[in-house]
């Protein structure tokens, strides 16, 4: 009886393991579908935030060479020759290489980098033919004579600038098209998991149900041993338990009682 009671323990062990085994799973497919969800969340907000820095500093480029700009002030020095234009020119000129500094920061592709490489080479250009303008101008020369010498073809400028316009813009599709990608890899693990969620908790629920059986198949046991022991010890006839190999394993007090037993290390070394 206590052989077996024992063994139902050990199974009951097994069940509660099973069950809390299903548990960490279920919580792990969580987990990790959460970390999954908060990494696309952060590469996401990362490349808006980068998408945004990028816009902002082609907007701040655009305005220091466009209109009112670099070459806007640039040619007004030259047919007006008035110094603030020359000094609006050379600030548009420092701060056109800060735009260009966060632009390379922020590129990732050669492309842009190429890119970023031929408006400095021209923005430097530019400065150089300040510095010549205002030699020639401080040297008496016409605004005819200034011009023909300080001539600049700016048409790949506005060329380059609208390419990195484009390459941004794609890059900022591109990457749309990979959190879409995530996302409903994502939700396709999830549906997954979801989908399986019966199954874990059918399955849980039969163990659970399973554990409150064999808890009481060992009540049950144990009130029927206390209920035999009681009987054997109170019935008016002796009894006595041998096992296989014929050896006494049990005596109630009748059986002594009835052979006369009173030697008591024979009735400690059988209870």
């Amino acid at each position: 009886m206590n052989t077996e009671t024992k063994h139902l323990s050990s199974d009951a062990r097994v069940v509660v393991a099973m069950a809390a085994f299903l548990a960490i799973a279920f919580e792990t497919f969580l987990y990790v579908s959460y970390e999954r969800v908060s990494d696309i969340n952060r590469a996401w907000q990362s490349q808006q935030e980068i998408n945004a820095q990028k816009a902002t500093a082609l907007a701040d480029l655009h305005r220091h060479m466009g209109y009112n700009g670099i070459i806007h002030n640039f040619k007004n020095y030259i047919l007006r020759q008035d110094r603030k234009y020359l000094e609006r020119a050379e600030k548009n000129i420092l701060a056109s290489m800060v735009n260009l500094e966060q632009l390379d920061q922020l590129q990732s592709t050669e492309a842009e980098l190429h890119a970023t490489l031929i408006i400095r080479n021209i923005i430097n250009e530019y400065r150089s033919r300040l510095g010549d303008a205002e030699i020639a101008i401080a040297n008496g020369l016409t605004v005819r004579e200034v011009d023909e010498l300080v001539q600049i073809d700016d048409s790949l400028s506005s060329e380059v600038l609208a390419n990195l316009a484009k390459m941004a813009l794609q890059e900022g599709r591109d990457a749309l098209e990979e959190t879409d990608k995530a996302i409903n890899g994502t939700l396709q693990i999830l549906l997954g998991g979801l989908m399986g969620l019966p199954i874990i908790m059918l399955a849980a629920f039969m163990l659970i149900r399973l554990i409150y059986r064999i808890n009481d198949m060992r009540g049950q046991i144990a009130d029927q041993s206390a209920k035999l022991e009681l009987t054997l010890t109170n019935i008016s006839q002796g009894i006595s338990m041998v096992d296989g190999d014929f050896n006494l394993i049990f005596m109630n007090d009748r059986f002594y009682e009835l052979l006369d037993v009173k030697n008591k290390t024979f009735r400690q070394e059988y209870p």
